[in-house]
């Protein structure tokens, strides 16, 4: 598969990383493994990087996608520090994530 960093190839990108995290999620044992929390911030890294772009900020289904992935990071694998400290800093960097972020 050859990826485009355009919007289309943006939005494919980021529902893969979506629909594998949320196999993952759907497929682990009782007791978390160091596995399912490498595959979340490889995920996490890719949804900091996709926002970081200003032109980020103007696309509707990335945002979704990537505040879906975060979501999941929070809410069921339970990594809020994970996820707000570098949220915290993309803030502070970039002049066009606090709109986004709020």
């Amino acid at each position: 598969m050859n990826w485009s960093w355009e919007k289309n190839g943006r939005e494919r990108m980021l529902s893969s990383l979506l629909k594998c995290l949320q196999c993952a999620e759907v497929g682990k044992e009782s007791e978390r493994s160091g596995n399912l929390d490498e595959l979340a911030h490889l995920c996490n890294r890719a949804a900091y990087s996709m926002m970081e772009s200003p032109q980020f900020s103007k696309d509707k289904a990335s945002k979704s996608f990537v505040f879906q992935i975060l979501g999941l990071s929070v809410v069921q694998l339970k990594q809020d520090l994970e996820v707000i400290t570098p949220l915290l800093h993309l803030i502070d960097r970039h002049e066009h994530c606090p709109s986004i972020v709020a």
